[in-house]
């Protein structure tokens, strides 16, 4: 198995299952590896890959945002579900539970996760 941090191994794979005509949203490989990275050096990747999900409806977050150091590691990151927010008319996007089950697992493995309302 190829290394899974690795960009070029995440984009090959990405194209690969593009071919067999797969349903695929990834992120963009080099950032992909960072988050990949990060999840190995917290000790938690195999229990993040492992977690049982419905494929219709995984639950996982929009986003990872991250900073990295000097040495170009990821230094913090943080899972983030993003939803809308209608102030006029006083309405919130709703959290399905797959989504609050995702946040609190990654919480539980004390990684930083949280729903995060942009104003429309």
């Amino acid at each position: 198995m190829k290394d899974v941090t690795k960009p070029l191994a995440l984009k090959e794979h990405a194209e690969r299952s593009r071919r067999l005509g797969l349903k695929l949203r990834a992120p963009e490989p080099s950032k992909f590896a960072r988050m990949l990275s990060f999840l190995v050096e917290r000790g938690v990747l195999r229990k993040v890959m492992n977690r049982k999900r419905p494929a219709d409806k995984p639950g996982i977050p929009d986003l990872f945002l991250f900073r990295v150091d000097r040495n170009g590691r990821v230094h913090g990151g943080r899972f983030v579900e993003v939803k809308r927010w209608n102030r006029r008319q006083h309405t919130k996007e709703r959290v399905s539970a797959e989504q609050r089950e995702e946040i609190a697992f990654l919480t539980g493995l004390k990684l930083a996760a949280q729903v995060v309302y942009l104003l429309e």
